[in-house]
This record gives structure tokens, sequence and C-alpha cells, in this order.
């Protein structure tokens, strides 16, 4: 398991983030506070509290493929 820190400002920066998300081949998991969502869905993404960073859980063994297609939402 990959664990990344993320920023999601706008909402194009979530609709960009959410289709990133779609394109790799693992379960990816979206942490705010208590709250956990599917980061593949775009209403879960949205129903999160997106004014601080978030942390990101990634169950995949390609971490350099993950963190090249969400790089642009790294913290």
């Amino acid at each position: 398991m990959l664990s990344l820190e993320v920023k999601l400002s706008s909402v194009d920066d979530i609709r960009d983030f959410v289709d990133r998300c779609c394109e790799l081949d693992c379960e990816i998991d979206l942490a705010a506070g208590r709250y956990i969502v599917d980061a593949k869905s775009l209403l879960g993404v949205f129903s999160v509290d997106l004014t601080r960073n978030l942390e990101l859980s990634v169950y995949s063994d390609d971490k350099d493929h993950v963190c090249s297609v969400l790089r642009p939402y790294m913290v």
C-alpha cells in the first residue's frame, strides 16, 4: 500500500483527479478525517471536506506509475 497526501482545490481538479484515479488498475481510498471514500467515485470525492489536505491510500505494487499519474495533486 502506498500512502500519499493530496490537495484538491477546484471542481476541475476533482474531475481530473477522479479521471486519473480511474486510469489506475487498483483500489484507491481517499480519507478526510474519519471519512473514507472511493477515490474513483466523483460523488464520493465531492462529499468529503476539501478545505484541507487529504490522505490517499493506493493498493498497488507499481508505485512509480501511480506517483507519475497522480503527481499534480500530491502535496
